[in-house]
């Protein structure tokens, strides 16, 4: 399940969030940090809405219908199967590990987790929900989170942008309105993406020296 190899990207000269639609302006809004990151060379590329991950092939019963002469049978489908996809699928270069970073079981403050073996390389697989989810959708993806680790061992990370804005970083994008004409109001501290990823680096040079 991994990103085309042939296709990494150039961010600085073709942004994915400028040809992409999206189903949401969350996802719209993480697409702009994915393209931050990809001009700072931490990621290779990603997709959006990919891939199809068949959680239960369904059960197919078959009806009898006996006739004077001869029995006729028909398949219909008794529990239909389940299917999931993911919003983001991320392919990182090896440069984001420990900086953006983590693995599954361990936390040291980097904001993405990943499972090498899930992807054959450095990836993480998203899923991006609003703040409010007036529809409780968050419910349902929880479960198929569970049911992705335990068939696939794939983690899904579930992120909501503007709380992961809030609590790591902000890009530079999301500054301005949706339509670009004013200046967002944002009622946090604001910590620019950049200067998240310079102080990252100084803090884990830090830890380095305390380790001696």
């Amino acid at each position: 399940m991994s990103l085309s190899k042939t296709r990494h990207l150039d961010f600085k000269t073709s942004l994915m969030s400028n040809i992409m639609e999206f189903d949401s302006k969350e996802e719209m809004y993480f697409s702009w940090l994915l393209d931050e990151l990809g001009e700072m060379g931490f990621l290779l590329d990603y997709e959006t809405q990919q891939p199809r991950i068949n959680l239960f092939d369904g059960i197919v019963q078959t009806k009898y219908d006996y006739k004077k002469t001869k029995i006729n049978q028909k398949d219909k489908s008794l529990i239909s199967g389940h299917y999931y996809t993911p919003d983001f699928i991320i392919e990182w270069d090896k440069s984001a590990k420990g900086i953006l970073l983590d693995n599954l079981l361990e936390d040291t403050g980097a904001p993405f987790k990943y499972i090498e073996e899930t992807m054959g390389g450095i990836g993480s697989i998203i899923e991006i929900k609003p703040n409010f989810d007036k529809h409780n959708m968050t419910r349902a993806f929880i479960l198929n989170q569970k049911w992705t680790m335990q068939k696939f061992n794939m983690y899904v990370q579930l992120i909501k942008p503007k709380t992961f804005f809030k609590a790591f970083m902000t890009p530079s994008k999301y500054l301005m309105t949706d339509k670009a004409t004013q200046k967002r109001k944002l009622a946090y501290e604001l910590v620019l993406l950049r200067e998240w990823i310079n102080n990252r680096i100084k803090e884990l040079e830090r830890r380095k020296g305390i380790n001696g």
